[in-house]
C-alpha cells in the first residue's frame, strides 16, 4: 500500500505540470474589484525602483530583517533566507540586485514603468510598448493582446492602474528558476536559485517557460491525511512567503512616503490572493478521489492518462473561457453579470479581518477548495466551455445552454469572492486618507 501511495502522488505531480496560470490576466479582475474603492482614485507620482531603494535603503534593510524574522516565526515549513542574502544598504552600486536577491525573486525581472489599459474601444487604437519590455518571457506572445503604456518617472498616474497592472506582474518572471534542484536531471538551475534555499522543485513542468513558478502560485492546505503522509512535496508551496513579504513591503512604502511602490507591492501580493481563489490552484485533483488515482496508477495506464488530460483540460478551459468573456464584455457590455460580480461588495463583510498567514490557509484557500468539486461538476459534459481547453483565442460565439448558464453562475459566485478578498486585503494595507 505504501508503494501505491507513492505512485499516486507522483501521478498528482504529473497532473499539476501542464497549467500554472490561475487567471490568464489578473489586471482585469483586479481593476474591476478595486473600482468601488475611493483609495484607488488618488493620483500618485511614478517612481523607479532605483529611486525608491536609494532613498530608503537604511530603513529598508531593517524592515527586511523584521519580515524575515516574522516569516520564520509564523509560516509553516518556511525555508529561511540565507544570511548571506541580507540586504546591504551600504552597497550603493548594487542596491537593485541586492534587494531582489534579498526578497528571493528572479533578479532579471524588468520592473519597467508602465501600466496596462482596459481593452475598451477608446484604448484599442493606442500603440502599445513591446510586451518584452515588461516580461522576461519572449515566448509569452499572448501579451501582444495587452495594451501596455509606458510611464515616465515623476509623472502622475491613478493608483488603480498601478495596483491592477502590478497584479499581473508575478506572471512575468518574478518566480522563475528559484530552486537549487530541478525535477529533471538536465534542468537549468540558475546561479541565484542555487543560493535561495527553496530546495528542490516539487512540481511543475520545467519544459514550459513558466513551469518553475508553479510552487509559488499554488497551495494545497486541505488535502487528506493520506496525501500529507505519503507525499511530503505537497507541503512545498510558497504563496504565503510571497504574500507576507509584499504585504509588509507595501505598508513600508506607504509609511515612508513612496505611494507608487506601496500600490505596486500591493498589486504583487494581490496576484497570489487572486491565484488561490481558483480551485485548481488550491486542490490537487478536483473530482478525482485518492482511491481512483491509486487504481489508475497501479492497474490502468490508459485511465491514468485520461485523468491527467481531464484535469489539465478543465484547468485550461475555465481560465481561457474567463479570459475570453472578460475581453468580449469589457467596453461592450458594462452590465455583464460577470463584470459586475467583481464590483459586488455584499460579501466584503462576510470574511474575518486579514491576519497573515492564517487568512490564506483558513479563509481564502478553504473557500476555494470547497468549490473544487462543484467546478468539476460544472465542467463535466460541457463542450461549449471545454472547447477553450486548447486555446484562449477562440473567437466563435458560445452557444448558450443549461451547462453554460451553470458555468456563468459558478464564475459569478467565485468573482464576488475574488472582489471581496481583493478589497479586504487592500484595506488592510493602504492608509485611509
Amino acid at each position: 500500500m505504501k508503494k501505491s501511495l507513492k505512485f499516486v502522488f507522483i501521478f498528482c505531480g504529473v497532473l499539476l505540470s501542464s497549467q500554472m496560470f490561475a487567471w490568464t490576466n489578473h489586471y482585469y479582475g483586479t481593476f474591476l474589484s478595486l473600482e468601488p474603492m475611493d483609495e484607488f482614485k488618488r493620483q500618485v507620482e511614478v517612481e523607479s525602483i532605483e529611486s525608491f531603494l536609494s532613498k530608503e535603503s537604511d530603513k529598508l534593510a531593517e524592515k527586511l530583517e523584521e519580515i524575515e524574522s516574522l516569516s520564520r516565526k509564523v509560516i509553516k515549513n518556511y525555508p529561511a533566507r540565507p544570511d548571506n542574502l541580507k540586504f546591504d544598504p551600504a552597497d550603493k552600486k548594487n542596491l537593485r540586485q541586492n534587494f531582489l536577491k534579498a526578497i528571493r525573486v528572479n533578479p532579471t525581472i524588468k520592473l519597467a514603468l508602465y501600466y496596462q489599459e482596459l481593452p475598451i474601444k477608446e484604448n484599442l487604437s493606442k500603440k502599445s510598448i513591446p510586451y518584452t519590455n515588461v516580461t522576461i518571457f519572449p515566448e509569452d506572445i499572448g501579451l501582444k493582446k495587452y495594451i501596455l503604456t509606458e510611464l515616465k518617472e515623476k509623472s502622475k498616474i491613478e493608483a488603480i492602474h498601478v495596483t491592477s497592472s502590478a497584479a499581473d506582474e508575478p506572471d512575468y518572471g518574478l518566480d522563475i528558476h528559484l530552486f537549487n534542484e530541478g525535477i529533471e536531471k538536465d534542468q537549468f538551475i540558475s546561479e541565484w536559485g542555487k543560493s535561495y534555499n527553496f530546495g528542490a522543485q516539487a512540481f511543475g513542468d520545467p519544459k514550459l517557460f513558466y513551469g518553475t513558478q508553479a510552487p509559488f502560485h499554488m497551495a494545497f492546505y486541505h488535502e487528506s491525511w493520506i496525501t500529507y503522509t505519503a507525499a511530503g512535496w505537497v507541503r512545498k508551496t510558497f504563496p504565503e512567503v510571497r504574500v507576507l513579504m509584499y504585504y509588509n513591503l507595501s505598508k513600508f512604502a506607504f509609511e515612508t512616503g513612496h505611494d507608487y511602490w506601496g500600490y505596486r507591492f500591493l498589486g504583487w501580493a494581490l496576484h497570489y490572493i487572486g491565484d488561490l481563489t481558483q480551485p485548481y490552484h488550491s486542490t490537487l485533483t478536483p473530482g478525482i478521489g485518492t482511491t481512483r488515482k491509486i487504481f489508475a496508477e497501479i492497474f490502468s495506464k490508459k485511465t491514468k492518462e485520461k485523468y491527467r488530460d481531464r484535469v489539465s483540460d478543465r484547468h485550461s478551459a475555465i481560465e481561457h473561457y474567463q479570459f475570453f468573456r472578460m475581453r468580449s464584455d469589457l467596453g461592450v457590455n458594462p452590465n455583464s453579470p460577470l463584470l459586475l460580480a467583481y464590483k459586488n461588495t455584499e460579501r466584503d463583510k462576510k470574511f474575518p479581518p486579514i491576519k497573515l498567514p492564517e487568512y490564506i490557509r483558513e479563509v481564502l484557500t478553504s473557500e476555494s477548495n470547497d468549490r473544487a468539486s462543484d467546478l468539476d461538476d460544472v465542467l463535466d459534459d460541457n463542450p461549449e466551455i471545454m472547447k477553450f481547453a486548447t486555446s484562449k483565442d477562440i473567437e466563435e460565439e458560445v452557444k448558450q445552454n443549461a451547462k453554460t448558464k451553470e458555468t456563468e453562475e459558478f464564475l459569478i459566485d467565485l468573482f464576488i469572492s475574488f472582489g471581496a478578498h481583493t478589497r479586504n486585503f487592500s484595506r488592510s494595507v493602504i492608509p485611509i486618507k
